[in-house]
């Protein structure tokens, strides 16, 4: 009986450090307790409803856009406008792409962040893009079964 008391008191230490111990036995850490990243996916939602996944990484820019808005407003997208990119567990937004701001700016709940690097998203996070689209994002975490 010594050992699986010794054995409690060890999960009982991973789980006050936040550890995660996998069915193979591989020790996982995320810092917020969450699932490891391959469990999360994101999407970005758009006014008409079309959802746009995200990956690991994309960037998104006009050719995204353009079905939701005239010619003309689609222009003041940039062509590489934001890149969404998903670290650790968490998923996050920058504007521009390949070191180029947007031209038109990029406003995350509200406030623009065209040159303030990575802002970190949640699941409802509005954004809106060169003042002209407003697009939702969508973060869930993957069923555990395909």
């Amino acid at each position: 009986m010594g050992d699986v008391k010794e054995e409690q008191s060890k999960d009982e230490i991973y789980k006050a450090k936040i550890f995660r111990v996998t069915k193979s036995g591989m020790i996982t850490q995320e810092k917020d307790g969450s699932e490891p990243s391959e469990k999360r996916s994101a999407w970005v939602v758009l006014p008409d409803g079309t959802e746009l996944p995200v990956g690991g990484h994309r960037v998104f820019g006009r050719a995204d856009f353009q079905h939701c808005l005239g010619r003309e407003e689609s222009l003041l997208i940039s062509r590489n406008h934001f890149q969404i990119y998903r670290q650790a567990n968490r998923f996050f937004i920058e504007d521009g792409a390949e070191g180029k701001p947007s031209t038109n700016g990029t406003k995350v709940r509200g406030k623009e962040i065209k040159g303030k690097g990575r802002v970190i998203l949640r699941n409802g996070t509005e954004i809106l893009i060169a003042n002209i689209l407003k697009v939702v994002v969508r973060i869930e975490d993957k069923p555990p079964f395909p």
